[in-house]
C-alpha cells in the first residue's frame, strides 16, 4: 500500500535502521514491488534497501531443522527472527534477534545474549518503570501490534475465544501448533517516548492494521517529535506497561 512505502522511505531519513521481519511487514510490501511473498531476499533488497529478516517458527521440531538451513541458504536474510533458543546451535553466522517468548526478563539474561550477538525482544510483561532500570540496554521492545499470549503445540481450531469478563482472543494456526493472541492490539504511542528518554530506543512493530501510519507515528516519536494519540489511543491497549506481572 501506499502509506507503507512512505513509512519505508521515512525511515531512510533522520539517520534510523529499518528492520523488516520477513511475512510480518513484508507481505503487502512485496506485493507492491511486484514480488509474491517467496521472492528471494536479494531481490527485495535491491529494490526496499532495507534489512530483511527470516523468521524461525516458535515451535520448531527436530525434522524441520534441514528444512529451515536449507531456506536460509537459499533466500540469503540479513538475519533471524528466532522464537526457539535452538537457533544458536545452528551456527548459522547470522546476526539473530530472539522473539518475546523465550521471555527474556533481566540485565543477566540481556548481557547473556549480548555475549553471543544476539539481541532480544524483551519480555512485554516488564513494565516501562522496570525497563528504565536496566543497565544494558541492548533490547528490542513491543511498542505496537498483535499481543501473542499463548504458543502451544496443540492444533485447535481458528477462531474467537471469550473469557468469563467479556474478554476476547484469537487463535491462530501457526506452523507446529496453535498461538492465542489478545483481542486488542498493544500501543504504547506517545508513552514509549518515556523509553527514549531512557535510552531505549529499538521499537518492535507486529501489526497488518494502517502499517504505513503506525511505522511513521513510531518514527516520529524515534526522532523526538511530539505526537497527539488523542484519537487513537482508546483503539488499544497498555499491556503491562505500568503495571508489570510481579
Amino acid at each position: 500500500s501506499k502509506p507503507l512505502l512512505e513509512a519505508v522511505l521515512a525511515w531512510k531519513k533522520g539517520g534510523r535502521g529499518l528492520i523488516i521481519y520477513y511475512r510480518r511487514l513484508l507481505r503487502s510490501l512485496a506485493g507492491d514491488y511486484g514480488f509474491d511473498v517467496h521472492a528471494p531476499f536479494k531481490d527485495l533488497k535491491k529494490e526496499i534497501k532495507c534489512k530483511l529478516f527470516g523468521i524461525r517458527p516458535r515451535i520448531t521440531l527436530d525434522s524441520d531443522i534441514k528444512y529451515i538451513t536449507e531456506k536460509i541458504k537459499d533466500k540469503k536474510p540479513d538475519g533471524i527472527l528466532a522464537g526457539n533458543l535452538g537457533i544458536i546451535q545452528l551456527k548459522l553466522n547470522l546476526p539473530i534477534h530472539l522473539d518475546y517468548n523465550v521471555n527474556c526478563f533481566n540485565d543477566l539474561d540481556v548481557s547473556y545474549f549480548s555475549d553471543k550477538n544476539i539481541i532480544p525482544i524483551i519480555s512485554p510483561e516488564l513494565s516501562i518503570s522496570e525497563l528504565k532500570q536496566f543497565q544494558n540496554k541492548n533490547f528490542i521492545v513491543l511498542v505496537h501490534g498483535k499481543l501473542r499470549l499463548i504458543t502451544m503445540r496443540h492444533k485447535l481450531q481458528e477462531g474467537w475465544l471469550k473469557d468469563k469478563k467479556g474478554g476476547s482472543f484469537k487463535v491462530n494456526a501457526i506452523i507446529n501448533g496453535s498461538e492465542i493472541l489478545n483481542g486488542k492490539e498493544i500501543g504504547l504511542l506517545s508513552r514509549s517516548s518515556e523509553l527514549i528518554d531512557s535510552g531505549i530506543n529499538s521499537f518492535f512493530i507486529d501489526t497488518d492494521i494502517k502499517v504505513g501510519e503506525i511505522v511513521k507515528f513510531y518514527k516520529k516519536v524515534l526522532d523526538g517529535q511530539k505526537v497527539n494519540d488523542s484519537k487513537i489511543k482508546n483503539k488499544y491497549v497498555l499491556g503491562w506497561a505500568y503495571r508489570g506481572v510481579i
